[in-house]
């Protein structure tokens, strides 16, 4: 996510079973589960957004709904995972009176997004250019692409993941396991009026999602609020502990005492005063002592991680040039050794801070202890179902 700059991702066949609600290092996974254990619809999160998420509804294993509030402006995003083109008749129909509730549900006035696996062929017919753009990867819309266009026309909406002109290798979002044939079934709805939100809607085969789909990408303004948005300040951190060296703290000291006799003369008041106190402090702590460097890893990541994670990336790279079933056993196989590698080390490092943590509370480092908590806490947090955290039940 952070390689594509992105802040929402929605996800299909999450195969977890229990709903849940989790923070994951900078992010938050909503997951709607599922009672087989094969479908599940959910999104990751950014936490910087954590803030604007007014509610996230279960509608079924194969569908739900996201809402985000952004000041006065609402977005709602439905996720979706549709029915196979071989599935039964009333299978689709089932589910697309599910979506259709579901989207009579939102209010107008707030930004509606569909987004998902339709598993559906949107074709490039002329008599539907208004409403798909005709820019498919396919000619010909299959029975679930003219299930699809007929629900946004009497929802009015657009099919955006067709109305900008890309590449061929941009369009295509599922390859079919064992060939190299790819298909166009992944889509992006969204109401007329607000089309334009939407500047930009392609694959991204370099994302390595560890599926036989691609990821989609989508560029999208957020709805005009008329409030402006105040840019979050980035807060520089010092390695306050290096002051406890003799030396350093010596020329602290010193570099204090020499900025703010150059403006001593000039405080006639408090507040002058105030300010070049301040501003001899910040000098003084820049040129005495380090920055602190927050690491965006983890600290129990090494270079054997880098390395396993470079073969994987390596190996889907083989995978997508040549489909064949050897390139994708070696690539599931080095996914599996990695994960378990890094839980490995995941798990060793943990054993040795709750060691270390059990030592200090022993000898009643009872301060330290709780810094220790309060750190772990941050790196692996589970939440509880929150009471914004719905499901909901139709009857078929």
């Amino acid at each position: 996510m952070e390689k594509y700059k992105t802040d929402i991702v929605a996800l299909q066949e999450t195969h977890l079973k229990e709903s849940s609600i989790q923070e994951i290092d900078e992010y938050i996974l909503f997951n709607s589960g599922s009672t087989r254990g094969y479908l599940g619809v959910g999104f990751i999160v950014n936490k910087e957004l954590k803030q604007d998420i007014r509610n996230f509804e279960k509608i079924s294993d194969r569908m739900c709904v996201l809402h985000i509030k952004k000041k006065t402006k609402c977005i709602s995003i439905i996720n979706i995972h549709g029915p196979s083109e071989d599935k039964e008749e009333e299978a689709k129909d089932i589910y697309y009176e599910l979506l259709e509730k579901e989207i009579e549900s939102i209010p107008r006035r707030n930004t509606l997004i569909v987004i998902g696996d339709a598993n559906a062929k949107v074709g490039n017919e002329e008599i539907y250019q208004k409403i798909t753009g005709g820019n498919s990867k396919h000619q010909q819309s299959n029975e679930n692409g003219i299930r699809l266009i007929t629900l946004a026309i009497e929802k009015d909406l657009k099919i955006m993941s067709t109305y900008f002109q890309r590449k061929e290798i941009h369009k295509c979002t599922w390859m079919i396991p064992g060939t190299m044939e790819t298909n166009q079934i992944d889509h992006v709805l969204i109401q007329t009026e607000k089309s334009r939100l939407i500047s930009n809607v392609r694959t991204y085969r370099g994302a390595d999602t560890n599926s036989d789909h691609f990821l989609v990408g989508i560029k999208m303004k957020l709805p005009k609020t008329g409030i402006s948005r105040k840019k979050k300040k980035y807060e520089i951190k010092y390695n306050i502990k290096e002051l406890q060296d003799p030396e350093i703290a010596k020329k602290y000291r010193t570099e204090v005492e020499e900025i703010y006799k150059k403006h001593e003369n000039r405080c006639n008041t408090v507040e002058k005063r105030w300010k070049y106190i301040e501003e001899a402090v910040l000098t003084a702590t820049k040129r005495s002592v380090t920055e602190k460097k927050i690491p965006k890893k983890k600290k129990w990541w090494d270079k054997e991680c880098d390395v396993e994670i470079g073969i994987k990336k390596n190996l889907r790279k083989k995978l997508l040039q040549n489909n064949s079933d050897q390139n994708k056993q070696q690539y599931q196989n080095q996914r599996r050794r990695m994960k378990k590698m890094l839980r490995e080390k995941r798990r060793k490092y943990m054993d040795n801070q709750i060691k270390e943590m059990e030592a200090k509370y022993i000898n009643k480092e009872i301060r330290n202890f709780y810094k220790d908590v309060k750190s772990i806490r941050k790196e692996y947090h589970t939440l509880a179902l929150p009471r914004f955290f719905l499901e909901h039940h139709y009857d078929a």
